[in-house]
């Protein structure tokens, strides 16, 4: 009988109160914040559409987190073209973006 209760508690129950602990240790303790300012480069590697190939885009991204919610701001300073032309806008032409999402963090689950 101890050898059933040890078997059945290293087996079972053992790995199901790590995953409980695992849980409530991310859900208290697991808090990114994401507010500030962020410089982001994106950069076009494949493409069936052959002018997007190469292609690259700068951004500059104000972000405010609140709770789960993030908003913001930002804007496209400077992008390249296939052919390695760079564009660099000026301050007051500058295309913006507004931001809006939400934070979701995916514990047991896939991104």
């Amino acid at each position: 009988m101890e050898f059933l209760l040890n078997n059945v508690f290293g087996g079972i129950v053992a790995p199901i109160l790590v995953l409980i602990l695992l849980y409530i240790w991310k859900v208290l303790y697991d808090r990114v914040d994401l507010s500030g300012e962020w410089d982001v480069t994106i950069k076009v590697r494949e493409s069936a559409y052959r002018p997007y190939l190469k292609l690259s885009a700068e951004f500059k991204f104000h972000l405010l987190k609140e709770g789960d919610k993030i908003s913001g701001t930002g804007e496209k300073i400077s992008n390249s073209n296939h052919e390695g032309a760079d564009t660099i806008y000026p301050h007051a032409k500058r295309p913006t973006v507004r931001i809006e999402g939400v934070y979701r963090k995916n514990i047991f689950s896939k991104n």
